[in-house]
């Protein structure tokens, strides 16, 4: 998923549920790539002075820059939420 800035303005980009932030200056562009072993997509909510991105259950991504620099390794697996709560099968 590439996010591109063509505002005059800096943007702040999150990219959830990590909760991680970017500045996003005008005319820049974020790609953001995730791995999981469950089927999903994004979903992106823009805002007037920020976006943000959501990953999937089961995630793990990179975040590079827009010459593919990678820039952050997020290796904290998004829970998988989908699947029943242990609490619940008791």
């Amino acid at each position: 998923m590439a996010i591109g800035n063509d505002t005059q303005r800096a943007l702040r980009l999150i990219f959830e549920p990590w909760c991680q932030t970017y500045e996003l200056p005008p005319g820049a562009k974020y790609v953001f790539e995730v791995t999981s072993p469950l089927p999903g997509w994004f979903t992106v909510e823009p805002r007037e002075n920020e976006i943000t991105v959501y990953a999937w259950d089961g995630c793990v991504a990179r975040v590079c820059d827009g010459e593919g620099h990678v820039t952050d390794v997020i290796d904290v697996r998004v829970p998988d939420f989908s699947a029943p709560s242990q609490a619940s099968e008791r």
